[in-house]
């Protein structure tokens, strides 16, 4: 996670709209019941994702931009990202769901 963290921070390449996008593998889809062969269950999954990616980055800015604001302090700042980071990664291993890009995304915008 810190690598993580540290990658996104000194990367920022990485500061496009698609890394939030997140791209679940076809066996957690199966996970999920959505019925592949369907043309509409295909896009609508992916609006659902393309929509959650958008909500994520938007509010993980923020509570970046919140922080900075009122603390001065970067390595705190750090340390509540990772402990949101924490959650949304065991939160995403429950579901199947991987948001560490979405979140390391969201970690480099102010």
């Amino acid at each position: 996670m810190v690598n993580l963290l540290v990658e996104k921070l000194i990367n920022p390449i990485h500061m496009n709209i698609f890394s939030g996008v997140m791209l679940v593998p076809i066996n957690e889809l199966i996970m999920y019941r959505v019925r592949l062969t369907t043309f509409i269950g295909r896009y609508a999954l992916l609006t659902v994702l393309i929509i959650a990616s958008m909500v994520g980055y938007f509010c993980g800015g923020l509570i970046a931009g919140v922080l900075t604001m009122v603390m001065h302090a970067p390595l705190l700042k750090l340390l509540v990202m990772g402990v949101v980071n924490m959650v949304l990664v065991s939160i995403g291993a429950k579901y199947g769901v991987n948001f560490q890009d979405l979140w390391g995304w969201a970690l480099v915008q102010k």
